[in-house]
């Protein structure tokens, strides 16, 4: 079982920037809905009930697929997203690749540039705390930075700032995840293609993603930190991810 996710300070400093940033947008009294019943009529009661800070995944979750489509319109996105990104950064929230979509769905680089800034420096500043986190030994753990960079592929027309930002982040954690990440994917990575479902649609970040794996500089990375590797399983981790490099890019 996986540790709690504390953000950094920095990552909490973001997120309260957005909640400032985003509170011209109230709560409305009513939040139209469809009505071929997919939300359950208790459902807009239970998010009128609790303060915007103490709502958690539970009660936001169905919102989160929903919203601009079938429950609320852009407005009501925009008052409930501080809470929602901030239960992404506590990793408390499921389905982050389909909220991250939403952004996209309302064309968030259009939006005036304080919304703008503050939600694309939380997710960069979320990134960053993700790649800092320690990587799980369980081998049935689902590769946490490949479900991220999914999600930020929802949102994002071009992941190369993050790609960047990982290649030049140098911690152990941050190559450790790369390891992982590449294990992950070993087997789309042969057929030259990433898994996942939520690629389909982003074929060109999921072709920067593929370009950033077999530059040549992520598998000198991967050797590098192999070799200086003391613990018998992290080495391992590395070499293979570093071998299944070699392998895909000849």
């Amino acid at each position: 079982m996986t540790s709690p996710v504390t953000p950094s300070p920095v990552l909490r400093s973001r997120i309260e920037q957005v909640y400032q940033v985003f509170r011209k947008y109230p709560l409305r009294r009513h939040i139209e809905g469809c009505h071929c019943g997919c939300i359950p009529a208790n459902a807009a009661a239970e998010l009128h009930a609790t303060a915007l800070r103490d709502l958690t995944a539970e009660h936001l979750s169905l919102f989160s697929t929903k919203t601009m489509t079938t429950w609320g319109d852009e407005a009501d996105f925009k008052h409930f997203l501080p809470r929602l990104l901030e239960l992404i950064a506590y990793d408390q929230l499921t389905g982050t690749e389909t909220l991250l979509g939403k952004l996209t769905y309302g064309q968030w680089w259009s939006w005036p540039e304080r919304e703008y800034v503050a939600v694309s420096a939380f997710l960069h500043t979320w990134w960053g705390d993700v790649l800092a986190r320690e990587i799980s030994d369980d081998p049935w753990e689902p590769c946490e930075v490949g479900a991220v960079l999914q999600g930020l592929s929802q949102a994002e027309h071009d992941l190369t700032p993050y790609l960047i930002s990982w290649g030049e982040n140098s911690t152990p954690q941050a190559t450790h995840h790369l390891a992982a990440y590449v294990l992950s994917e070993a087997e789309g990575l042969v057929k030259g293609e990433l898994l996942g479902a939520y690629w389909t649609d982003h074929s060109a970040q999921a072709k920067q993603v593929m370009q950033w794996l077999l530059d040549g500089r992520q598998q000198a990375r991967l050797e590098a930190a192999a070799q200086a590797q003391v613990e018998d399983s992290g080495r391992e981790r590395l070499e293979m991810a570093g071998y299944t490099l070699s392998v895909v890019r000849n």
